[in-house]
């Protein structure tokens, strides 16, 4: 498959309206690295990982890469925090327009202009785990007082009984 050369970067978010959250992932086009993961909720970036990304050096003269560059683009997030911000925006109006929360692929063309390619609703969460009713529990310690102090009120019985 042939890179398309109107593709800057590329990924999937998962965009959720009602909680104001949107979680982006971002590659390069073509690249296997891992994507940058960006967290965006109320409106900023509240958290970034960068995933590690090999040296890309492109053009004939690739040879001649200094490593100063080759650490640059290493080091790089693939988007910048007003493109995040943008991104996650669309997100919001495409999960608000749906009605709820939506897995989204999208692309970024070099003139910073972003296309959705893909809208997928995302299946409703699973209920939460079934609380089992809470029964009265006794220790072990307060187990054996009960006992010793049936035996011992026991034992008192069977003496009187006894002396009779």
């Amino acid at each position: 498959m042939e890179q398309d050369p109107g593709v800057v970067a590329a990924g999937v978010m998962r965009a959720d309206d009602a909680a104001h959250k949107t979680v982006i992932k971002a590659a390069l086009p073509e690249s296997a690295a891992p994507p940058d993961e960006i967290v965006v909720a109320d409106g900023r970036v509240v958290t970034r990982r960068l995933g590690k990304k090999a040296a890309i050096i492109e053009g004939a003269g690739a040879e001649g890469a200094t490593n100063d560059v080759v650490r640059a683009i290493r080091g790089a997030a693939i988007l910048d925090d007003d493109q995040a911000l943008d991104l996650a925006e669309i997100g919001a109006k495409v999960a608000a327009d749906a009605g709820r929360p939506q897995e989204i692929s999208w692309t970024l063309h070099p003139d910073d202009s972003f296309e959705v390619t893909e809208a997928h609703a995302l299946p409703d969460p699973p209920p939460p785990p079934a609380v089992p009713a809470k029964r009265d529990r006794f220790s072990l310690w307060q187990v054996l007082a009960l006992v010793f102090a049936g035996l011992g009120a026991l034992l008192g019985l069977v003496g009187r009984l006894l002396k009779r």
